[in-house]
């Protein structure tokens, strides 16, 4: 439901998730913890960021430090936490607390790691917002890097990470080398009716922007005004 803009359904489905609560303790912290973010996306991809970001202090002031998965859950709820501060303009905070996350991803569980995965690809998306446009390309490479090595990643992933270097690079300036990750890639996602395809349609209408190409850029962003309306306002 997350995918196709249904979000309203989506936070009642999330909320029906625990028995209960979405803040029981214990056995049920990871059926809670799951809930949480599942309702905190919901808002978030509608809009509602501050709704968003009161499910999250909320949740990480409740999360019980007994159960089991009491780190990642904790580290994936300030993870998004610091996405909501990056999108309200608090980019140095952001990215601050993104680095320690990031960091200790990397103790925990190691580089070739999902945790890891996720931290660097949110961390690459602050830098590259924050004006860090170098040091976001380096990131997103090493994200791209080790992603294929991760258990249970698809190749369809794998290529949406170089969708996301592709920006990261054009956002420094790189357009030749951000045009060199696409021509891979565009068969895989650009037919699939997801959010991935919409994110590199995005990227091909910057990319076709900053080649110069002011006509075709214009046609490909008015093409995707309607797909990103149904999507995300729920209007055709």
């Amino acid at each position: 439901m997350l995918t196709d803009g249904r979000f309203a359904e989506a936070e009642k489905a999330y909320r029906a998730l625990p028995a209960d609560s979405t803040l029981r303790r214990g056995a049920d912290q990871g059926p809670a913890l799951v809930a949480a973010l599942g309702i905190y996306k919901a808002r978030f991809h509608s809009g509602d960021w501050a709704g968003a970001e009161a499910v999250l202090r909320e949740f990480i002031a409740g999360y019980d430090p007994t159960s089991a998965p009491f780190r990642s859950g904790l580290l994936s709820a300030r993870r998004e936490l610091a996405h909501v501060r990056l999108h309200r303009g608090e980019y140095e905070e952001a990215v601050g607390e993104l680095r320690e996350i990031a960091a200790e991803c990397r103790q925990r569980w190691g580089e070739v790691s999902l945790h890891c995965i996720i931290a660097h690809s949110v961390l690459g998306e602050a830098l590259s917002v924050a004006g860090y446009s170098d040091e976001a390309v380096t990131v997103q490479r090493q994200v791209v890097g080790r992603i294929g090595g991760v258990p249970g990643i698809s190749s369809k992933q794998s290529d949406f990470a170089r969708v996301l270097l592709a920006s990261r690079l054009i956002k420094a300036g790189r357009v030749d080398e951000a045009e060199q990750e696409l021509v891979g890639v565009v068969p895989t996602l650009e037919a699939t009716a997801t959010e991935a395809a919409l994110t590199l349609r995005s990227v091909l209408a910057e990319l076709t922007t900053k080649q110069g190409r002011h006509q075709d850029a214009a046609r490909q962003w008015a093409e995707l005004l309607p797909a990103y309306a149904e999507r995300h306002v729920g209007v055709a």
